[in-house]
């Protein structure tokens, strides 16, 4: 079993990987791990507090309808088969539609009662939820809020059974109930798929915010986040960044600003500036070649950015990534 878990990883990752290099270099950055995934279920009017969360929320409804409310971002309700990634939420809560109940913290709620279903024991509920929290690597958390919008909503419609994120939740929420050796590694690679899955899916891509993913659904300026993503390291200027994108350079700079939401080296600082981080983090890299990875010729030039962009020196910093 597990080795036909693994093979289906492998497969899903080979498969998402050919298709957009810049979200695969996202989530590796972001390093998702899984550190809860539950099934929740309520019936009649309930409503519960969900707390704030420095990573990814994820969750798809089962049965039933509930409400999404989450500050600065509205209410939504969702139905079966809906799927709504959070990244990074302050405290939000969910509720039944329509709800007047008190809420109540998520820790208090109470596991409904079970019943056999198919030879497995099934929540007695008209609302079910399968969801999890996922963990991101320290040294780049703070590119969820930068290149990933806050609230991601996919429609049931949009991802039917036997599609590829269905096909992928059912993985995790196998993976998740057993404990078996190796789970955590095997949901890891899981979450790093769903996640590429996700944002790279429509409802990520036409989002009223920019970032990264709007830009990369545009054909000009996705053109260009292609180029660079594939040698970050080139001597890149907006001279050449406009050459490929066979616009003017006001025209560039506008589209660019507009749809990822910072002028272009801006954003290509902040990609190597958090490259840099991930490899000083790791401790397996010199500071000259970190520097040299990500196409500073010299080590000055480099420390002057990370400097200046991290707020302490790249030596300063990979010692506190150590001891943390």
């Amino acid at each position: 079993m597990e080795r036909s878990i693994v093979a289906s990883v492998n497969y899903f990752i080979t498969r998402l990987k050919a298709s957009m290099d810049p979200l695969e270099q996202l989530v590796e950055l972001l390093s998702p791990r899984a550190s809860v995934w539950k099934r929740l279920a309520a019936e009649g009017e309930w409503a519960w507090n969900m707390p704030a969360d420095p990573g990814i929320v994820f969750g798809r409804i089962i049965s039933g309808t509930c409400r999404f409310t989450v500050p600065g971002h509205g209410s939504f309700e969702a139905g079966e088969g809906d799927c709504v990634l959070l990244a990074a939420p302050t405290a939000w809560t969910l509720s039944s539609a329509g709800s007047t109940a008190a809420p109540i913290d998520l820790d208090d709620v109470q596991p409904p009662a079970l019943r056999e279903q198919d030879g497995e024991r099934e929540p007695e509920a008209q609302f079910r939820v399968v969801g999890g929290h996922f963990e991101l690597d320290t040294a780049n958390s703070e590119l969820l809020t930068i290149f990933v919008k806050p609230v991601t909503r996919l429609m049931a419609a949009d991802n039917p059974e036997g599609s590829l994120l269905d096909r992928l939740l059912t993985l995790v929420d196998q993976e998740a109930l057993h404990d078996r050796p190796g789970r955590e590694a095997v949901l890891s690679r899981l979450m790093e798929a769903l996640l590429i899955d996700v944002l790279r899916s429509p409802q990520a891509g036409v989002a009223p915010s920019a970032g990264m993913i709007r830009g990369l659904a545009d054909p000009q300026i996705g053109r260009v986040l292609q180029a660079f993503h594939a040698d970050p390291a080139a001597p890149w200027t907006v001279a050449s960044m406009t050459s490929i994108a066979h616009m003017s350079r006001s025209a560039f700079l506008r589209r660019f600003g507009s749809l990822v939401g910072q002028p272009p080296m801006s954003y290509v600082l902040q990609w190597r500036m958090a490259t840099a981080r991930r490899a000083l983090a790791r401790g397996t890299r010199t500071i000259d070649e970190v520097a040299h990875d990500i196409g500073y010729g010299s080590v000055s030039a480099f420390s002057t950015a990370f400097s200046r962009t991290v707020g302490r020196p790249p030596k300063s910093w990979a010692r506190l990534a150590a001891a943390t």
